[in-house]
């Protein structure tokens, strides 16, 4: 997927000037722009999900998105050495 992105120009890959068997990768200008387009689109989306709900129900979905949001911090920062 990578190479596909490099190939269109969307992200280019720089060596890492700490560690020389690594690569980093980097939106070009062009990555950049469709970022914004895409979410903006994905924006537009996301708000005719949500105000499908009815408003009471979307407290209740943020709330529980909240939880798991925080429960995989923890675990996230269990797991990390």
């Amino acid at each position: 997927m990578l190479k596909r992105l490099e190939a269109k120009g969307f992200v280019s890959r720089k060596p890492d000037p700490h560690d020389a068997r690594a690569k980093l990768v980097f939106l070009t200008k062009k990555g950049h722009t469709h970022q914004l387009l895409l979410w903006r689109n994905s924006e537009q989306l996301r708000r005719r999900i949500w105000e499908c709900l009815p408003k009471q129900d979307r407290a209740t979905v943020a709330n529980g998105l909240r939880r798991i949001a925080t429960e995989m911090q923890q675990l996230k920062s269990e797991l990390e050495p």
